[in-house]
């Protein structure tokens, strides 16, 4: 495979073993790990790292994983720290590597040569920058589209979808799409000489560089367990002329029925004066889900749903995907003022991973925006995300933006 990289990138013959043909996709030397000017093809002593301008995005090649100095190979890590500093931290970059970052870890070996402690230095070196996407291999079979990789590790709030195309002796291969907006990922096969898709998703843009806000306390601002509960699936609106300053999850009150999941918002004029809280309006009827057993073979969808940039965000609501609750956005064009409906992708990513949600409790802390001293009237709910607080919690993040 290296050979192969090495004849597209500068026309290196791996018969002849030199560079006696013309290069596909040529790279310039300084953006290779390599001191000699020689290239990709003269990689005994370097780690066979190099990046590639594309555009809108920035390529790193990172070989078997960031920081491989097996078989005498330099680590390649401080020209990676280099080559990082050069760009700015909203500049979109993919990184391409062999081994996975999601692989099941055991006594803190992720591969016989890539360890946990390995893979989390390398991801406090990329955590400043806007990460978009890790493209992987190592196992050869299609991976989820994607795994959502927390970035550092133990951040919860901050995360970089990671694809796993399949093996490429199966023809198996990732077919991605960069704009200023937006990834697009579509996973194809060549079997039969015959091209086919089976799965793609797009991503909003800048994706690993979103901050979010939760609330990590644990205090008493819970309710469940959810065995019992039922989601209700009334939208929560902003009124006209208000701003979403705060949302979180609760308990449905009297006289609705009071075992069900719902939305609660807390709004404002754009100035910040006359806060109010918002709920779902009467009546509840048959608007709810599961029909039987509560949330006991329910699970929770981990995938966030990002307002277009485009748009501003006017309600937040719950809908059943397929055996999962999920959050959705209402949002309303500026320009036309078009209202819509937008939930996240058909992907994986949710928990917990057995008997769905009995045992769980709701977090019921309201989620509010940030203090920004610069622009303190000026931040809006763009984006919600459930997530795992602890192990027994369902607790949501909010994107103010």
């Amino acid at each position: 495979m290296w050979n192969f990289i090495s004849q597209m990138h500068t026309g290196y013959d791996q018969l002849l073993l030199s560079p006696t043909t013309e290069a596909v996709y040529p790279i310039a030397w300084q953006d290779i790990d390599s001191d000699n000017g020689k290239g990709t093809y003269f990689w005994e002593d370097y780690s066979l790292n190099y990046v590639v301008n594309l555009g809108p995005v920035d390529v790193f090649q990172l070989h078997r994983y960031g920081g491989d100095d097996d078989n005498g190979r330099q680590a390649g890590i401080q020209w990676l720290k280099d080559r990082l500093e050069e760009r700015s931290q909203t500049r979109p970059i993919i990184i391409v590597q062999h081994y996975m970052f999601s692989d099941t870890i055991e006594h803190g070996v992720i591969t016989p040569s890539w360890h946990d402690s390995q893979r989390d230095a390398l991801l406090d070196i990329l955590s400043p920058y806007n990460i978009i996407g890790f493209f992987v291999g190592h196992n050869h079979g299609t991976g989820p589209l994607p795994n959502l990789i927390p970035v550092p590790w133990n951040n919860p709030t901050r995360n970089v979808p990671e694809f796993r195309p399949g093996c490429a002796f199966d023809q198996n291969f990732a077919l991605v799409r960069v704009s200023l907006s937006t990834m697009d990922v579509l996973y194809g096969t060549a079997a039969n000489k015959t091209i086919s898709w089976n799965g793609g998703a797009t991503f909003p843009l800048p994706y690993a560089n979103e901050i979010w806000e939760e609330v990590s306390d644990w205090n008493g601002n819970y309710f469940g367990s959810l065995g019992g509960t039922y989601v209700d699936t009334r939208r929560v609106r902003c009124p006209t002329g208000k701003i979403i300053v705060s949302a979180g999850l609760k308990q449905t009150q009297s006289p609705d029925p009071t075992n069900r999941l719902t939305w609660a918002l807390v709004v404002t004029n754009p100035d910040g004066s006359q806060s109010q809280t918002v709920t779902a309006s009467p009546p509840a009827g048959g608007s709810y889900f599961p029909g039987e057993g509560g949330m006991s073979g329910i699970y929770v969808d981990l995938l966030p749903v990002v307002c277009p940039t485009d748009s501003v965000v006017v309600g937040v609501f719950f809908w059943q995907k397929h055996n999962r609750i999920a959050p959705g956005l209402v949002v309303r064009n500026v320009s036309t003022g078009v209202e819509s409906e937008i939930t996240a992708a058909e992907m994986h990513g949710y928990f917990p991973g057995e008997g769905g949600s009995s045992d769980l409790y709701a977090d019921t802390n309201m989620v509010s925006r940030p203090i920004c001293t610069g622009a303190p009237n000026k931040l809006q709910m763009g984006g919600v995300a459930l997530y795992e607080k602890g192990s027994n919690r369902v607790a949501i993040k909010v994107l103010y933006k």
